[in-house]
């Protein structure tokens, strides 16, 4: 090979180079700005997803705060009456006088020291024959000086047969001692009214959990219950180090990962979550991905066949110059290296060019003579 064929070889492997290293930088141009884009957009997705759940946490918050708040005012205020009219206080007629929201609680109890339930909103004749000493919304109160409302764990009421969330104080004496237990009893399902009204995906979950890990009520969609032992869901190593935040992590019951946000309510002993499951948050984002990766796909075999293309048709140029340069070599060294003499003259009869031997033997005549260079190849 000649050198010149040499150099232009090597021109043409740097030129083919250098459109390959030009396309795949678009190419990765292309995917670098749909990477970045997605990144961004899945970031900000989850952004509006935990400030949707935070919003709604401290909603349930509020929601919360105000339901026990409601039940609690009908206890203090049953307890004071109790205690002003002593043995002579009338059940029935503190209903009559008293306004109360029916339509979230299920009743109204007291209970004497021994846990006999002496009268109710429920039933009055079957209440005599109750006893919930055994009941730790009762328990809890013996020791309890100071009479703070607490909200216990849901249990199956004895007179109503539902699911409800006793709400207590106790009942001092004029000498402070135990003189038994005043009760609001709501159904769990009445806390988790809040979304009733609002678009609730089959995954969405509300809480409202005790810090002793169970449940007073939950609602997973339109699925509502209550009672279920979550102590080791990571919500209680995230309250520890904060009380109100937001975590990604699988539920313990089902094992969905979702993104949560939670409040404490240390009055109560309560923590309010709201959760929305990772597939939910990322449906939508997951469409609009694979429409940026559809695009960057097609655009990238658009340029790769663009690339192959423009390098086909470059082979095939230089294929067809280096076909003419050897036709033109061989017509060359045929036309010098003849035996015979060879002449190329114009149409006027003048010689343009001869070969060797023509020259040779007719060195007499004259000849303009333009001694043709190989082209370039």
């Amino acid at each position: 090979m000649s050198p010149g064929m040499l150099r232009q070889k090597l021109h043409s492997r740097r030129m083919d180079a250098a459109i390959v290293l030009f396309n795949t930088a678009m190419i990765a141009i292309i995917w670098f700005s749909v990477i970045e884009v997605t990144q961004a957009d899945r970031r900000d997705t989850i952004r509006a997803a935990v400030d949707r759940n935070d919003n709604l946490a401290i909603a349930l918050e509020e929601y919360t705060k105000r339901t026990i708040e409601s039940a609690d005012a009908i206890i203090r205020y049953l307890i004071r009456e109790r205690i002003r009219t002593e043995s002579g206080f009338n059940f029935q007629e503190f209903v009559e006088k008293y306004t109360i929201d029916n339509t979230t609680l299920t009743g109204i109890v007291l209970a004497d020291e021994r846990g006999n339930v002496a009268t109710t909103t429920l039933n009055l004749k079957s209440a005599k024959a109750v006893n919930v000493s055994d009941r730790e919304h009762f328990s809890v109160h013996r020791g309890e000086v100071l009479g703070g409302v607490f909200v216990g764990k849901p249990v199956i009421g004895r007179l109503s047969g539902k699911m409800i969330i006793p709400i207590t104080r106790r009942i001092n004496r004029p000498d402070g001692s135990f003189g038994g237990v005043a009760m609001a009893l709501v159904e769990h399902i009445h806390f988790t009214d809040l979304l009733n009204n609002a678009k609730v995906r089959p995954l969405d979950i509300i809480s409202v959990i005790g810090l002793d890990g169970i449940t007073r009520a939950r609602l997973i969609g339109s699925k509502a219950s209550a009672g279920e032992d979550i102590s080791k869901s990571p919500l209680f190593i995230e309250q520890r180090r904060n009380a109100a935040g937001n975590y990604f992590a699988p539920g313990q019951l089902d094992g969905i990962k979702r993104y949560f946000s939670y409040r404490t309510l240390p009055e109560y002993r309560l923590i309010v979550t709201v959760g929305a499951a990772e597939s939910d948050v990322l449906a939508q984002y997951s469409e609009r991905r694979n429409r940026y990766f559809s695009a960057a796909g097609l655009s990238s075999a658009v340029i790769g066949v663009f690339t192959i293309l423009l390098l086909l048709a470059l082979a095939a140029r230089r294929k067809a110059a280096i076909e003419t340069a050897r036709s033109q070599s061989r017509f060359l060294a045929t036309f010098n290296q003849a035996a015979v003499g060879i002449a190329h003259a114009d149409i006027h009869g003048r010689f343009i060019d001869v070969n060797d031997e023509l020259s040779y033997r007719s060195s007499c005549l004259p000849v303009a003579r333009y001694h043709q260079k190989s082209p370039s190849r």
